[in-house]
């Protein structure tokens, strides 16, 4: 949607990892924008392979990843680049 993005990843590999996977935490930023960026996240619990981004500024670029959690950040995905829509007419 114009102020939305839904965010799905597949299950992470515990091959690596350091600890007991507790919770997955997506971060994600403006890119390229007039606004002021932050870097905001969400966390949801480890069984959890999606969440709904809202409150985004509309037609706007954001830089998204997810990382695995422990007892603190642990391995990270890729940086995948999405935007919200233009609202419709």
């Amino acid at each position: 949607s114009s102020t939305s993005l839904h965010v799905t990843w597949q299950p992470i590999s515990t091959q690596g990892l350091r600890g007991i996977l507790r919770a997955y935490r997506v971060y994600y930023i403006e890119k390229e924008t007039y606004f002021t960026r932050s870097l905001r996240n969400v966390t949801v619990d480890c069984n959890t392979l999606q969440v709904e981004l809202v409150d985004l500024y509309k037609y706007t670029n954001y830089s998204v990843y997810v990382v695995a959690r422990t007892n603190k950040d642990g391995v990270s995905s890729t940086t995948v680049n999405v935007s919200t829509d233009e609202d419709s007419k």
